[in-house]
């Protein structure tokens, strides 16, 4: 947490937590969006969890409601803009808004350091995005799935993939 942003890690269950299918179920079907969200740092944070892990197999399983998109800690002044555009060195202190190619980089990044470490990253929209750029982060070795806006398919969507991708 800094200041008024939060990136939201929200664990649907610890590793040491026995559930039943049911108890998962219902963790699953209270999930709710939460604010905006730095995919980079949710998707490192999970990834410095996992591999922590003696487990052989690791998939890194990312509930997502949008783009990548977060606001600044702090706005630049208009002076501070004027500043900039006349001194290019000035422009190192204006914090880069979290979205757009530049969130979508620091996600990608994110995905690769992941795979790097044998984790098989799966992200799960929820409902639809604009302008995802899924054959880079697709490259880099994320792995889709979509679920629908009510979340009515997400258990089913989730353990296909689980199928699929941790067996």
């Amino acid at each position: 947490r800094v200041g008024e942003r939060v990136t939201a890690f929200l664990e649907v269950q610890r590793f040491d937590e026995p559930l039943t299918d049911e108890e998962l179920r219902t963790k699953l079907s209270r999930l709710e969006p939460q604010r905006n969200n730095r995919d980079g740092a949710i998707i490192r944070h999970g990834t410095r969890l996992l591999t922590q892990r003696p487990e052989q197999t690791k998939l890194l399983l990312y509930i997502n409601d949008g783009a990548p998109e977060d606001k600044r800690l702090t706005e630049p002044t208009p002076e501070e803009v004027q500043l900039a555009l006349r001194e290019p060195s000035r422009r190192k202190t204006i914090e880069q808004k979290y979205e757009g190619r530049y969130a979508w980089a620091d996600t990608i990044k994110a995905v690769e350091e992941a795979t790097s470490t044998g984790i098989t990253p799966l992200i799960v929209r929820v409902g639809s995005a604009k302008d995802v750029p899924y054959d880079l982060l697709r490259r880099a070795g994320a792995h889709f799935r979509n679920a629908t806006q009510d979340l009515s398919n997400l258990i089913t969507v989730t353990a296909e993939a689980y199928l699929q991708l941790g067996a």
